[in-house]
């Protein structure tokens, strides 16, 4: 055997329907605007994007999050309208600026476990497959699966 040359082990298999690289991420709405949610049973809170709030949904209190480096950060907390295959009604959420996820629930009250989420292979329809709510562009066009990217600006 020659040396120097690495030895690399792989396995390939097939994505589970609904997951991004193996987590469970589905789409939803939070005021009527589609979001990336991602399911995370190793959290305790539900955590949003901040620009995704209007300013009207906080609730002028902070808490605390612990991170998994045991730092901890003071993020102020809000109350906004969710529908997502795990989750749809009224959420307390704690706002962060540039999560991963647009939305992150974690086990808190009324969320379904990863299991039971409402998929199209599972014979219901995710939140956002009503043609009903598909969103418009500039003039009223609809806006095409590649438009679907939410911005917000960055400090």
């Amino acid at each position: 055997m020659e040396k120097g040359v690495p030895i690399v082990g792989a396995a390939l298999s097939q994505k589970a329907p609904g997951t991004d690289a193996g987590l469970p991420i589905v789409e939803g709405l939070i005021g009527g605007e589609r979001v990336r949610v991602l399911r995370d049973t190793g959290c305790n809170t539900a955590i949003v994007k901040r620009c995704l709030v209007r300013d009207r949904d906080l609730t002028g209190t902070s808490s605390p999050v612990c991170l998994l480096d045991r730092s901890v950060l003071m993020l102020p907390e809000a109350s906004i309208v969710v529908d997502t295959p795990y989750f749809t009604g009224r959420l307390r959420v704690k706002c962060l600026d540039s999560p991963l996820y647009d939305l992150v629930l974690g086990n808190v009250e009324g969320v379904r476990p990863g299991s039971t989420v409402r998929t199209p292979t599972g014979g219901r329809e995710p939140a956002l497959s009503d043609n009903r709510r598909q969103s418009r562009g500039v003039g009223g066009k609809k806006l095409s699966k590649r438009a679907w990217v939410r911005v917000c600006r960055i400090a």
